[in-house]
């Protein structure tokens, strides 16, 4: 029969493990909760964000001007088929 005694010592052993283990799980909580609170900053300071690259912000309303004459059709290119190789 085991006594009271061993019984209370494993109890305190376990209940020390457990500490422990609450510990280490509440440690990696708040850390992914800081990075999460620094991923949120970032995207928070991209909304906020008032510098606009490749020359003045217009509204999503304004259609850019497209002149054809600026990029004209690709013109075709000759094809030789005698290096062709088909699969027998």
């Amino acid at each position: 029969m085991v006594s009271k005694y061993a019984d209370k010592k494993k109890v305190k052993k376990n209940a020390a493990y457990i500490y422990c283990f609450i510990l280490q799980v509440r440690q990696s909580i708040v850390k992914e909760y800081d990075q999460v609170k620094e991923i949120n900053q970032t995207l928070a300071n991209f909304k906020k964000d008032t510098v606009h690259f490749g020359g003045p912000r217009r509204s999503h309303e304004e259609e850019p001007t497209r002149d054809p004459d600026v990029w004209p059709p690709p013109t075709p290119v000759e094809r030789d088929n005698r290096y062709i190789f088909y699969n027998c």
